[in-house]
């Protein structure tokens, strides 16, 4: 009996985690720094699928969808990466290669503005668990 109630408590718990921490695909969102309407469709396997008129917006959308479904994991190698790498030193890169990582960083952090402002989903079922309301950008 008690093994019946702890699988069904721990089932339970996994559940919630999981479906807690799952964005709603079918929302629509309207968010600054986009130069024009993007549309994100996700097939039925949730694989997104972006349309933008510019570069720059199909990298912001690919940074806001990453942060949907990834944000734990994107969370986690900031950190590291931060604890890694000098403060004082920087990279120089092509600037084109610079507006492409502007632009998706730039998606990134909306997804984080959204999570911050409405808790909604907050990404990943770790975030959750530490109960983390607000993400810095």
């Amino acid at each position: 009996m008690a093994i019946c109630i702890t699988a069904s408590v721990g089932s339970g718990l996994v559940y919630f985690l999981l479906s807690a921490s799952v964005p709603d695909y079918n929302e629509d969102f309207s968010v600054a720094g986009l130069g024009g309407p993007v549309d994100i469709l996700r097939d039925a396997s949730a694989i997104p699928h972006i349309t933008a008129s510019s570069a720059a917006d199909v990298y912001f959308a690919i940074g806001f969808v990453h942060a949907q479904d990834r944000l734990g994991q994107l969370l986690r190698a900031r950190r590291m990466a931060e604890a890694s790498w000098p403060s004082d030193e920087t990279l120089s890169v092509a600037p084109a290669v610079s507006d492409a990582l502007e632009s998706y960083a730039a998606g990134v952090n909306a997804w984080l503005e959204l999570v911050s402002a409405g808790g909604r989903g907050r990404g990943s079922p770790e975030l959750l668990i530490a109960d983390e309301r607000s993400i810095d950008a």
